[in-house]
């Protein structure tokens, strides 16, 4: 519970750690995520430990100021969660139903410390996708993963029989702050 460690070469080596503390997390509902725009850790055991930054450098930790909204339940970052270099936001790997009956990805915005619904459009063959029960979105699952790709400036998600791909801009992308 609350240490960090990291492997360089085979080796291991356990990380310095000193103010907030990182809970102790739980099988799918936690989530952490590199955030190399800040060169830190988003860390998200459960729902009173909140979302910690940590700093790779300093070893610090301290806990990010923000609201959770109901609408997203226990775990503020879920897992496997993507952090959007240049955007401020971790996408989370889970879509919901949101208010107004479409289904919606989450994001938080660490720099403003609010949580948004992202419309993001599946296309399958260019078109949009129907999946089960006609859902326009795919249903993400604890099988499911996103991953930034640095080199291409992308979002992959995958599951087992799926793979999308995301190309995100902030300034058209339709979103709504969680209220």
């Amino acid at each position: 519970e609350g240490q960090l460690w990291l492997n360089s070469r085979g080796v291991w080596q356990k990380l310095p750690l000193s103010g907030a503390a990182l809970g102790r997390p739980w099988c799918d509902g936690s989530g952490m995520i590199y955030d190399p725009q800040r060169d830190c850790l988003w860390i998200s055991a459960n729902e009173e430990t909140g979302i910690v930054q940590y700093h790779m450098e300093s070893g610090k930790a301290k806990k990010l100021q923000v609201a959770i909204p109901k609408a997203v339940g226990r775990f503020p970052l879920w897992r496997e969660p993507v952090a959007v270099p240049g955007t401020d936001l971790i996408l989370l790997c889970q879509n919901y139903q949101a208010p107004d009956g479409k289904y919606k990805n989450l994001a938080v915005d660490v720099r403003e410390g609010k949580y948004y619904w992202i419309e993001l459009p599946y296309l399958s063959g260019g078109k949009p996708y129907i999946g089960r029960d006609n859902r326009p979105a795919p249903s993400f699952s604890w099988t499911t993963a996103m991953h930034w790709d640095a080199r291409r400036k992308l979002v992959w998600v995958h599951s087992p029989i799926t793979f999308w791909v995301l190309k995100f801009d902030r300034e058209t992308a339709k979103m709504e702050e969680v209220r």
